[in-house]
């Protein structure tokens, strides 16, 4: 008797760690970790990271939003630059089953 065993391939992924809070302040600010293992509010405007602050609220309500927009949102707000410190957005490895937001979830929730 043969065994067949079908292996699931996982897709893995490398992306800024960038979160938002709730959807009442969207695309007002981001929540992003730096490379210092800091969470900082980010203004969604170009240079952001610039004026970064720590972030102060409920880290359990945070929610990872997807690597292709996270890539975008430090590309934005300056989140790479290190002419600003030597501190920038921290990376993660991703893989397709980690939930992400989206704004497909805010239409829905109206």
């Amino acid at each position: 008797m043969a065994l067949k065993v079908e292996q699931e391939e996982v897709r893995l992924e490398v992306a800024p760690k960038v979160y938002v809070a709730d959807d009442t302040h969207l695309f007002l600010n981001w929540i992003a970790e730096g490379t210092d293992g800091v969470l900082y509010v980010v203004p969604s405007e170009p240079g952001g990271w610039r004026r970064r602050g720590p972030f102060t609220g409920e880290i359990t309500t945070l929610k990872a939003v997807s690597p292709q927009k996270a890539r975008a949102i430090v590309g934005f707000v300056g989140g790479g630059c290190t002419e600003w410190g030597s501190v920038v957005v921290a990376e993660s490895l991703y893989t397709e089953s980690t939930p992400f937001w989206s704004s497909e979830s805010l239409a829905a929730s109206v």
